[in-house]
């Protein structure tokens, strides 16, 4: 691992370190069932523990709803782990390996019969996290803009 990407990823850390915004997309693609469309925004409490992230997120959707979300980020030197909050614990779902200046999703994530795919995209202060699940009776697009 080079200097330059070793750099890079902790500029990526101190850039999530200050994320306090959120903007949110859900989207059913054909075939889905489930009928997800929403938009909403909200604010985002960051919480940090030694290489991890700690994001605390809360929505508001455009039917009014108030949706609570947490996820961790777990920086290694040149991939990051990505864990979703359900049942009262994180959950690994993504690894996330820096190659080349970008984030390549490992392996995608089965939670039967449900098949995800991840992708994260770093732009000036922007992060997007771009979550596709597919599965039976699901075709969604999740979206997630953080802002600093």
């Amino acid at each position: 691992m080079g200097k330059d990407s070793m750099d890079r990823m902790m500029d990526i850390y101190e850039m999530m370190k200050n994320i306090r915004r959120i903007s949110f997309k859900a989207e059913s693609l054909e075939g889905s069932l489930t009928g997800w469309n929403y938009v909403g925004k909200g604010n985002v409490v960051v919480r940090e523990e030694e290489d991890r992230l700690y994001f605390i997120e809360e929505i508001l959707l455009d039917n009014d709803i108030r949706y609570n979300d947490r996820k961790l980020w777990e920086f290694k030197e040149d991939y990051i782990r990505f864990y979703r909050f359900r049942n009262g614990d994180y959950e690994k779902i993504f690894e996330f390996l820096f190659c080349d200046g970008e984030f390549m999703m490992k392996k995608e994530y089965l939670c039967n019969p449900d098949l995800y795919y991840g992708e994260i995209k770093i732009l000036d202060n922007i992060i997007r996290l771009l979550i596709k699940v597919k599965g039976e009776k699901k075709n969604e697009v999740l979206e997630y803009t953080y802002l600093t």
